[in-house]
């Protein structure tokens, strides 16, 4: 006599674009995972796998893009055992004003802003999302002269990350 399955699962077909994302956001989990294993200087790191969501989101729109941001914040977060963390609190408060940005892309784009200039503005964003955590839970603690500094660091990693997103986002054969 055959065992019969318990239940089955009727999931839906997948698609080649839910399979690319997919991909896509483990590739922004393993960049994130890399990253936090990285030495540092400071409490910063540079953000590389916000290139993979920058490619998302040019490519396929906010939508995949949130989502792949969304996947590799919470994916990064179990893998780097950050995810009960003040760590993560911070990443999240980051990521929330970061996707503010991108929802704004378009439009920016449109005027001529960059993925250069888009990355800087979800850097920008994404830092002053952690600062403003930062004073949330801990009112006492003294921002002010590390804010600009901490600012300053955003602008660096956001051009470097829109550097990164423009190589990423070149056809194969491209050169230059």
């Amino acid at each position: 006599m055959k065992a019969q399955p318990v239940a089955s699962l009727d999931l839906p077909a997948r698609t080649p674009s839910d399979v690319r994302l997919s991909l896509l956001a483990a590739i922004a989990t393993a960049l994130h995972v890399a990253e936090a294993a990285l030495p540092t200087f400071g409490p910063v790191k540079p953000g590389f796998a916000n290139a993979v969501v920058l490619v998302v989101w040019k490519n396929y729109g906010l939508k995949p893009a949130l989502t792949v941001n969304l996947l590799r914040l919470a994916c990064g977060a179990l893998l780097s055992g950050s995810l009960i963390s003040p760590r993560f609190g911070l990443a999240a408060a980051g990521f929330v004003l970061s996707s503010t940005g991108l929802c704004f892309g378009k439009k920016l784009t449109q005027k001529g802003v960059s993925m250069y200039g888009l990355s800087v503005l979800c850097a920008w964003l994404h830092m002053l999302g952690q600062l403003l955590a930062l004073r949330l839970c801990l009112p006492d603690f003294p921002l002010g002269g590390a804010a600009p500094w901490l600012l300053g660091y955003a602008l660096l990693a956001g051009l470097a990350t829109g550097w990164l997103a423009t190589q990423l986002d070149k056809p194969q054969g491209a050169t230059s």
